[in-house]
């Protein structure tokens, strides 16, 4: 409401109130309002939106070719989305760790990888003496020529069958080392194995930004490596199920809110409709609060995505405005805001449910 300047009723505008929100009003606007350790969904939703949505300072110079400030941007915003991945993964890092035997030091490292904490996975292997490891580990991720030595150590143990006398923790923990995060193949169908098996779909994504990729390679590649990952495996790997999700409770055809905003970012087929999706960010279908917030900022405010039914009004029969000069007409937008108000009023916040409806774009509405 700070952030929003309210239009009074006049004859310009029929004498219907309306708002205007600031253009100033940014993912980082939300998440700055969750605790530090507030480590919710809805809170990394907003943190997510401030990696990969929010403008950038780049602090380069009037005389920068735009080949060098795309080339920075795209650097800036794989390294913003690697933080909060990290961020995103460490409760769930440090609850694995916490539950692992602690006699296989080399699956609490691997675990450590799972979340790119490498000096704590170093550190492990250290304190139990496996130097040779802890060394290699600590050069993670290798350049080219660093993976091309692992992936020929791993096939001379292949030929040898020396792969079979090794445990499957250290036998993850070199493909890491490798590069190879999916299935690592072995002497034998038994000694082949899903590096990525059990882990949840953000760490599944964070070994391939992390481990596979390199600094240029781009995100659209690395996360279409994800998917084609977890198609291979048909969904039993990596799936990116909502975050309230379990064998009781899995919504069909339905992804977490996470995973459609960054493809949201990554490409443009993916629709605003369809990554607002409420069973994406609630268990409740009639939950309507995160995806109306998530319009708001990314198509009234950052200007960057919209629905589709959007029609913009033709000020002539050649020419149309822009939607930053007049933004034309949502019947999405429209039904969306009038189930969050409805939302509101039912749970008894009725000036809150008068504020939302002040976001609709029509007289009728």
């Amino acid at each position: 409401l700070s952030n929003s300047r309210i239009e009074e009723p006049s004859p310009e505008n029929d004498f219907i109130p309306s708002v205007a929100p600031s253009r100033d009003l940014t993912f980082s606007s939300f998440a700055s309002l969750f605790a530090s350790h507030n480590d919710t969904h809805a809170a990394s939703v907003f943190r997510l939106g401030h990696s990969i949505f929010d403008p950038l300072e780049l602090h380069l110079g009037p005389g920068i070719s735009p080949d060098i400030r795309n080339r920075v941007t795209a650097l800036r915003r794989a390294d913003a989305l690697s933080s909060w991945l990290a961020r995103a993964v460490a409760p769930s890092v440090d609850h694995n760790v916490m539950s692992a035997a602690v006699t296989d030091p080399a699956k609490i490292a691997f675990l450590h990888l799972t979340g790119h904490q490498v000096e704590k996975a170093v550190e492990v292997l250290t304190t139990e003496g496996n130097v040779r490891l802890a060394t290699l580990i600590s050069q993670v991720p290798g350049d080219i020529e660093f993976r091309v030595d692992m992936r020929d150590q791993f096939q001379i143990w292949k030929e040898e069958k020396v792969d079979a006398h090794m445990s499957e923790s250290i036998r993850r923990l070199y493909a890491v080392a490798a590069g190879e995060v999916d299935i690592l193949e072995g002497s034998s169908k038994r000694e082949t194995i899903d590096v990525s098996k059990d882990l949840d779909w953000l760490r599944v994504f964070g070994l391939q930004l992390w481990y596979a990729s390199f600094v240029d390679t781009r995100l659209q590649d690395t996360f279409e490596n994800y998917e084609r990952y977890v198609v291979d495996s048909d969904g039993g790997v990596g799936c990116p199920h909502p975050w309230y999700s379990s064998r009781e409770i899995r919504p069909p055809k339905v992804n977490d809110g996470l995973y459609n905003l960054i493809k949201l970012f990554l490409s443009p087929s993916m629709t605003l409709e369809s990554a607002l999706q409420q069973l994406s960010f609630s268990p409740n279908p009639r939950d309507f609060k995160i995806p109306w917030f998530l319009y708001v900022i990314l198509s009234r405010c950052l200007r960057l995505r919209d629905f589709s039914d959007r029609q913009l009004r033709m000020d002539d029969e050649e020419s149309a405005l822009s939607p930053q000069d007049l933004d034309g007409y949502s019947q999405m937008a429209n039904t969306l805001t009038t189930n969050y108000a409805a939302q509101l009023q039912q749970e008894g916040l009725i000036q809150e449910a008068a504020y939302v409806l002040l976001y609709l774009e029509n007289d009728k509405g």
